[in-house]
């Protein structure tokens, strides 16, 4: 149990010192500023960032949605790409360091195998949490005469973990990559590309579905979007939250059980 802790600290520690934490936490801030996320009456799309700029959004619209719906289309986008990024060049880091056999020795094979998957998809969860500190605030301050600040606490606060939620299953795909592919290139972009898929496939299933009136069938296709989870906790169902669940931790079974057999398999 101790040599588990020991590693939770060094993995934790190591999140934050990795190269790329703070230029990943800065894309993910600038994402939650520049993606669409409401529309005027002419049905325009606008980005939060016009918040800045004193163009407020319809009355429809109050501050407690740009604290949850952030999450726009450019954001959905490339979220899983930095996510990928993140998390190969922690692994990456991992696996040029002068240290691994001695630590892999001292912990043991699983917990190192375990403790590389769960940084890797740590250090987004964090690196979007440290985005979301800073970019709650700036929200605050744009209505500021509308929200106190016990509100802003609340909503600050009841966000941030899904948000981490949301961070940490976007790394998972490359992390499962990362067992078979040396190519960090490839790594970085089948998740791109398999999440754009993904997308557009449940966009095509939700409007089928529409189209011949079986709607029983929506509340599945709902729950299995990705970004599903950033929505409100109390709205959320249980097979959003399972579906992160399975997800995460399948990804886990297949990093371990390939790289636990080919130990220099990798990025």
């Amino acid at each position: 149990m101790s040599n588990i802790i020991n590693r939770g600290k060094t993995v934790l520690c190591g999140c934050f010192a990795a190269r790329y934490f703070w230029p990943g936490a800065f894309l993910y801030f600038l994402l939650m500023w520049v993606s669409p996320v409401w529309s005027d009456e002419n049905h325009q799309g606008h980005i939060t960032a016009e918040l800045l700029t004193g163009k407020y959004p319809p009355d429809y619209i109050d501050y407690t949605y740009f604290f949850k719906y952030y999450a726009g289309t450019v954001m959905r986008l490339f979220v899983p790409m930095i996510a990928g990024f993140l998390a190969v060049t922690f692994l990456l880091d991992k696996e040029k360091s002068r240290y691994k056999r001695f630590e892999m020795a001292r912990v043991g094979k699983r917990t190192y195998l375990i403790g590389n998957y769960i940084g890797g998809c740590l250090v987004s969860a964090l690196a979007f949490a440290a985005a979301y500190t800073a970019y709650a605030p700036g929200i605050f301050l744009c209505f500021m005469g509308d929200i106190s600040f016990p509100e802003f606490f609340r909503l600050y606060s009841s966000n941030l973990f899904q948000g981490m939620l949301y961070g940490m299953g976007s790394a998972v795909m490359a992390q499962v990559l990362s067992a078979f592919l040396r190519s960090r290139y490839l790594i970085i972009c089948i998740p791109f590309l398999a999440h754009y898929l993904y997308d557009c496939c449940q966009n095509a299933l939700f409007s089928y579905f529409i189209e011949q009136e079986k709607y029983e069938y929506l509340g599945v296709f709902d729950a299995l979007r990705f970004d599903a989870v950033l929505e409100d906790w109390n709205q959320i169902r249980f097979g959003t939250f399972l579906f992160y669940v399975v997800f995460f931790f399948g990804g886990m079974g297949i990093y371990y059980s390939v790289c636990g057999k080919r130990k220099d398999v990798g990025v």
